[in-house]
């Protein structure tokens, strides 16, 4: 396992300064290939509430399964994914986003994802695919039942029920004596409640107490733990709460604390501390729910098509749980035999990676991660996995996300953007954390008091009077430049400072406007037009390079009219999109490495 490790270690740091390279000098050649596969490519909206090993792994089937069936464009540029990080509102907003943008179809994965974006179609009607549901005939979204006319007819998908009754016949294998089990839910979750009805039935059929405790949010469930640990519970259960999901390794802790182990219905779990999880093989159901989708696409109406239940059954068993269990503890004869199947195995490294936002430019990044892992000659599910965490632009959640990644004992955590190099620096100091789409990590004093031994990694160094030079020689008598910024993140504020430099120097006058959030990007650019730019320039700011299509306008059929001036593809930029009323919005991107010895 060192040996592997150390090859992950070697291999990481290599493979992000070539793919940060290779990302640069190809990237004109990218964009274009781009366009020409949104041509032959539908464009696919993924969605899903929260990242969790169900979830993640559910939407890597999907994938799967749409690039098997050749509607995946090469580096999935025709898919977009969104994740809402728990947060019902972003879910929201996301669905109205996915409905007013150009997409030809939308996948959902998860129940409350699916009643999101249901809730929000009504009336528009967009195909909508679902998955990773555990009963879509409770979930209030117009499915009364299994046959192709008790559904919306532009909605297909597939249940997938959890295995609630098997599991706990089989805790009861486990345990033969067990009187008290415990159990966080939602109650505004449709799945939860699902799951918690048929869990009551089968505790009272075998005799065992449920003791339940109420969690609404991810900031609720550590209480909710202490209080099931208070009740004496023998055991906590999680079942298809996604509430309790997304704090599965928080909850792992403190019930490991307190010598009590922890059952799901999630097979994955098992591989991160929970006893056992029994339940769907949901890379599976991800590829049930892709090869749904593309039947779709090749011209199969979902109004054709069936609602079913499907549940690929799958058990996985954690060997050091059961080490320290102990009598009155037994091991089931199925178990054995999965232990005996499971001798000479070794577990794949875990790499979790933190991300601020999700953009285009931060896509081409993890992408550039994941095949750089590949060309290293490490196989994604033997050698590593990778579970990826996104804050969704809120600086605030960072912390949370730490905490739980902390939780879930990473080999490695990989950082994308500034400000989630910040905050994995402050927290993290035994875990190898490498970095990447990050500003100079000495101006940021992550190095002040010496080089962590555990950080190493590639940084942005964004050339700002290279880019207004650049705009100086294509915008013939610019005098007035306009930037937008979040003031909150310090890659942001360096930027800015060096453009105001290089505008001092240069006799240009350099217009600001502080943006907090995705939604205030469209004021701020009014705000610049108003104010006499002529031109936007943006660099190395997370949230604007989010909103990017809200600060910029790309002209479909030339530039009518004498006063728009419509600025393309201009040689040694990154990106450059023509914006209406004579102004542009440009950006640019360079990368430098920080080396080391460790890791």
């Amino acid at each position: 396992m060192g040996k592997l490790f150390k090859t992950i270690w070697f291999a990481l740091a290599v493979l992000l300064t070539v793919s940060a390279i290779l990302l640069i000098s190809d990237l004109e050649n990218r964009k274009a290939r781009a366009v020409n596969e949104k041509e032959r490519f539908p464009s696919i909206a993924i969605l899903q509430i929260s990242s969790s090993m169900l979830l993640d792994t559910h939407v890597s089937g999907i994938v799967d399964k749409l690039t098997g069936r050749g509607y995946v464009a090469p580096g999935q540029t025709n898919l977009r994914h969104f994740n809402a990080m728990g947060d019902l509102s972003m879910a929201s907003m996301m669905a109205q986003e996915v409905l007013n943008g150009s997409y030809q179809m939308a996948i959902t994965s998860s129940t409350v994802m699916m009643q999101a974006f249901a809730k929000a179609n009504q009336k528009k009607g967009k195909i909508h695919v679902f998955g990773g549901v555990t009963d879509p005939f409770s979930a209030g979204v117009g499915i009364t039942g299994n046959e192709p006319g008790d559904h919306p007819p532009y909605m297909a998908g597939i249940g997938t029920f959890q295995p609630v009754a098997e599991t706990f016949r089989l805790l009861r294998e486990f345990h033969p004596g067990i009187k008290r089990a415990g159990v966080v839910w939602n109650p505004g979750e449709h799945c939860s409640e699902s799951c918690l009805r048929e869990a009551r039935t089968i505790c009272k059929e075998l005799g065992i107490e449920l003791v339940e405790a109420i969690a609404t949010n991810t900031n609720e469930v550590a209480d909710a733990v202490r209080t099931l640990l208070a009740s004496n519970v023998e055991v906590i259960w999680i079942g298809g709460d996604t509430v309790a999901i997304s704090s599965i390794g928080m909850i792992i802790t403190l019930a490991e604390t307190n010598g009590i182990p922890v059952i799901t219905n999630d097979p994955l779990d098992a591989r991160h501390g929970a006893l056992f999880g029994l339940g769907a093989d949901y890379f599976t159901v991800g590829q049930l729910t892709g090869a749904l989708a593309a039947d779709i696409l090749d011209g199969k109406k979902p109004s054709e098509i069936r609602i079913e239940n499907v549940v690929p059954r799958k058990l996985e068993v954690n060997r050091e749980v059961l080490s320290w269990l102990g009598e009155p503890w037994c091991l089931p004869p199925e178990v054995i035999k999965i232990l005996e199947d499971q001798q000479g195995e070794t577990r794949p490294a875990k790499i979790s990676l933190i991300t601020l936002v999700e953009n285009y430019t931060l896509e081409e990044a993890i992408e550039g991660v994941g095949e750089g892992l590949k060309v290293a000659g490490m196989e994604e599910g033997k050698d590593f996995v990778i579970k990826q965490y996104s804050a969704q632009g809120e600086i605030g959640q960072l912390t949370q996300i730490i905490d739980a990644v902390f939780q879930d004992k990473p080999d490695a955590i990989i950082t994308v953007t500034t400000p989630a190099l910040i905050a994995t620096a402050r927290k993290v100091t035994t875990v190898p954390v490498i970095f990447t789409v990050a500003s100079d990590p000495v101006r940021l004093g992550i190095f002040s008091g010496g080089r962590p031994e555990n950080i190493c990694g590639v940084y942005d160094n964004p050339q700002m009077g290279q880019l207004l030079d650049m705009a100086i020689r294509h915008g013939k008598g610019l005098k007035t430049v306009g930037t937008i910024f979040d003031p909150a993140q310090v890659n942001s504020m360096i930027s800015v400072e060096r453009l105001r430099a290089s505008g001092k120097e240069k006799g240009i006058r350099i217009l600001e406007a502080p943006s907090s959030s995705v939604a205030d990007l469209s004021m701020a650019t009014r705000s610049m037009k108003e104010r006499g730019a002529k031109a936007i320039l943006l660099s190395a700011d997370n949230l604007v390079n989010t909103g990017f299509t809200g600060v910029c306008h790309r002209p479909r059929h030339g530039c009518p009219g004498s006063n728009r001036r419509c600025w393309g593809q201009l040689p040694g930029m990154g990106q450059a999109i023509g914006a209406d009323g004579g102004q542009s919005a440009i950006r640019h991107s360079s990368r430098e490495t920080s080396g080391g010895r460790n890791p």
